[in-house]
C-alpha cells in the first residue's frame, strides 16, 4: 500500500502533461537524375541536435549525422538503394520521435536486373564496382544486400574501376577499351545526384593516355597508370608508368616508369604487353603505392614520396624471397593491401584455374610467403580483370570478374553471401567504401 509520501514522490517524478513533447516537420525528395538519391528537409522545436534514422521493410539501413540547429535544408541522404520504400524518422538526442515520413526510390537502370544476391552478408559498408556487358557499362555502389545505392550508366568504353571522390562530392569512374594503341582512357566524375562534375582524358606519356587503374588521393590529386612506349632495336616496346595530376586534370607528371626498374628481354613474344600494368593500389599503413605488372607476374611497392621502389615481389628482380609452401602469383589482376598482407586475384591459366591468394610480406626479414588460397571447385578462369578486397583481417570480398560472381569469402573457408550476374556480364574491379558522406550504415 502506498503512503501519502510515496504518492507525492511519484507525482513529482511524472512527466508534466502541460509541457508538449518536441515535434517537427519532414519532407523527402527523390532526385530527378539519380533514382536512389534523396534530399531531406526538416524543422523541429527540439532543444538538442536532430538526425534521421532510415529503415526499409527488412530493418535499419542508416542514420544521418547529427545536425545542429532547428532545421536542415536539402540534406543529401546517401545509402538508400533503388526501387524500395524507406521510413525516415526524425529524432533528437533526447530520444524523442519528432515525426516520420516514407519515401520510395526510383527503379534504377534496367541493367540492375542482372544482379542476383544469394545468402546474407556479414560485411558492412558499400562496394564500388562496375557492371559491363556488350553496349552497356554501369558504375555501381552496392549495399550488402546486393542492391545499388548509386548507379550511373556511362556511354563509351567499358568501366574498369569505380571509386569515391576524396572530397566526398561523388564518384569517379575509369573508362578504357583495354586495348593498347586504341583511344586513351577517360576519368569521369559524377555527383551523388547524377550531375556531371568532370570528364578528363589525361595525356600520360606523349599522349598515350591512361589505361587500367587509378587512385583518388586525399590531397585532391589522382594517380593513374599509363603506357610508356620506347623503341628498342627498332621495335616499339610497351612499358608502363605511374602518373599524377590534379583533379581538374592540371599538372600531369610522371612519377615512376617500369623502364626505371626493368629491361625487356631480347625475345619478347609480344612487345605490346611487356609489363602490362593493370592494378594500382595504395597502402595507408605504409604510405606506399603498389603497382601490379601482369606481364612480369610482379608487384612493385613504391615509396609514396620519392616514388622509388621499396620492394619488388615476384620476378627475377624480386628482393623478397618466396618461402614455404604454395606458389607465387601468375598473370594476376586486382589486389588489396592490409598491413603486411596482400590479397590477390591470381588469374593464372585456363589449365590451372583462377584463385584468390593471400601473401604475408616480411619486409625486415626479406621474405614473402603464401598464407592462404581459395581455388573454386569446379574451377573458374577469369581471363581479364578480377579483384580481392579486404573487409577485415579474416574476410575478403572476392571478385570473379568474367565468371560474373562476387562473394564474401572468409579465411576459414565459409562464404555466407554471393552476388551473381546474368550470363555474358562482367564485373569491373571492386573496392570497399566503409561509409558515405553524412551518414553511418546500420545494415546488415
Amino acid at each position: 500500500m502506498f503512503s501519502v509520501g510515496s504518492v507525492l514522490l511519484l507525482a513529482a517524478c511524472a512527466p508534466d502533461a502541460s509541457v508538449d513533447a518536441p515535434s517537427g516537420t519532414l519532407s523527402l525528395a527523390v532526385g530527378a537524375e539519380m533514382p536512389s538519391y534523396v534530399e531531406a528537409t526538416w524543422t523541429s522545436d527540439a532543444d538538442t541536435r536532430t538526425r534521421l534514422e532510415l529503415a526499409s521493410p527488412d530493418g535499419p539501413v542508416l542514420v544521418t549525422d547529427w545536425q545542429d540547429g532547428a532545421e536542415a535544408t536539402a540534406l543529401p541522404v546517401l545509402g538508400l538503394w533503388a526501387g524500395d520504400t524507406f521510413t525516415a524518422t526524425l529524432v533528437d538526442e533526447a530520444g524523442h520521435v519528432l515525426t516520420t515520413e516514407a519515401v520510395t526510390t526510383g527503379a534504377g537502370v534496367d541493367a540492375l536486373g542482372a544482379l542476383h544476391p544469394e545468402g546474407a552478408a556479414t560485411w558492412t559498408g558499400y562496394l564500388a564496382t562496375a557492371l559491363v556487358e556488350p553496349g552497356i557499362s554501369v558504375a555501381l555502389l552496392l549495399a550488402p544486400n546486393g542492391r545499388a545505392v548509386w548507379n550511373m550508366e556511362i556511354p563509351g568504353a567499358p568501366i574498369l574501376r569505380v571509386l569515391p571522390r576524396a572530397d566526398g562530392l561523388g564518384m569517379w569512374a575509369l573508362l578504357w577499351s583495354g586495348e593498347v594503341g586504341q583511344a586513351p582512357g577517360r576519368l569521369v566524375s559524377y555527383a551523388w545526384d547524377g550531375s556531371l562534375l568532370a570528364d578528363l582524358t589525361p595525356a600520360g606519356n606523349a599522349g598515350e593516355g591512361l589505361t587500367h587503374d587509378f587512385i583518388a588521393r586525399p590531397d585532391d590529386t589522382l594517380l593513374f597508370l599509363g603506357t610508356d612506349t620506347r623503341t628498342v632495336d627498332g621495335t616499339a616496346v610497351v612499358g608502363d608508368a605511374v602518373f599524377r595530376m590534379a583533379v581538374d586534370g592540371a599538372g600531369e607528371e610522371k612519377l615512376w616508369s617500369a623502364w626505371d626498374s626493368f629491361s625487356p628481354a631480347a625475345d619478347l613474344a609480344d612487345p605490346t604487353t611487356w609489363t602490362h600494368a593493370n592494378t594500382l593500389r595504395w597502402s595507408a599503413d605504409s604510405g606506399t603505392a603498389f603497382v601490379g605488372l601482369r606481364g612480369l607476374s610482379t608487384l612493385v611497392e613504391l615509396d609514396g614520396e620519392s616514388w622509388a621502389p621499396v620492394h619488388i615481389i615476384g620476378s627475377e628482380r624480386s628482393d623478397l624471397v618466396f618461402i614455404g609452401e604454395g606458389e607465387l602469383f601468375h598473370e594476376q589482376h586486382g589486389f588489396d593491401v592490409r598491413g603486411n598482407r596482400v590479397a590477390l586475384h591470381d588469374n593464372r591459366s585456363a589449365a590451372d584455374g583462377t584463385r584468390i591468394a593471400v601473401y604475408d610480406l616480411d619486409r625486415e626479414g626479406g621474405t614473402v610467403q603464401e598464407a592462404w588460397e581459395f581455388l573454386p571447385d569446379p574451377a573458374l578462369f577469369d581471363y581479364v580483370l578480377g579483384d580481392a578486397t579486404w573487409v577485415d583481417d579474416d574476410t575478403l570480398l572476392a571478385n570473379w570478374s568474367t565468371s560474373g560472381l562476387l562473394d564474401e569469402r572468409h579465411l576459414d573457408g565459409s562464404s555466407p553471401w554471393a552476388l551473381t550476374l546474368d550470363l555474358g556480364r562482367v564485373f569491373g574491379y571492386s573496392a570497399l567504401v566503409p561509409a558515405l558522406p553524412g551518414s553511418t550504415p546500420a545494415f546488415p
